[in-house]
């Protein structure tokens, strides 16, 4: 079925999975994290998820304009340079995406230790985070 065959089952699978959500956060979740109780809001959080939400969609958007850049001017060069592209980015990605995963989490870590009032501990923590993603990230450069 092609394209047209991966788009039905993808559809069929987000069709399976949307009534299962409200279940998993009803039933299962609410049993060990409390997902159906109030959390009260303050206006400080919401201004600070809004800036901090702003730098990162900023940062979100100009790397996605830049794919886009670059995915429009390969797919001028046909269909088997845009597909020995997708199949190099999709290696690539084992280089760049543990980064990710390191970074996001130092950012947790660093965070939490800070929250304890323990900066020390902190910037313990992003250090060792940031040796551990060096030295996982250079296998890839073997």
């Amino acid at each position: 079925m092609g394209l047209q065959g991966a788009g039905w089952c993808m559809v069929a699978a987000e069709g399976i999975t949307l009534p299962l959500n409200p279940l998993v956060h009803n039933k299962f979740l609410n049993d060990t994290f409390f997902t159906c109780s109030w959390v009260p809001i303050e206006a400080r959080q919401i201004w600070l998820l809004l800036v901090e939400s702003m730098k990162l969609g900023v940062t979100e958007l100009s790397n996605s304009l830049g794919m886009l850049v670059f995915t429009s001017c390969i797919t001028r060069l046909g269909t088997v340079a845009f597909a020995a592209n997708q199949i190099a980015l999709n290696i690539l990605s084992f280089g760049f995406m543990p980064s990710n995963g390191f970074g996001a989490t130092a950012t947790v870590g660093i965070g939490q230790e800070i929250g304890r009032g323990r900066r020390l501990e902190g910037k313990r923590f992003g250090m060792v985070t940031v040796y551990l993603g060096l030295g996982f990230m250079s296998l890839f450069q073997l």
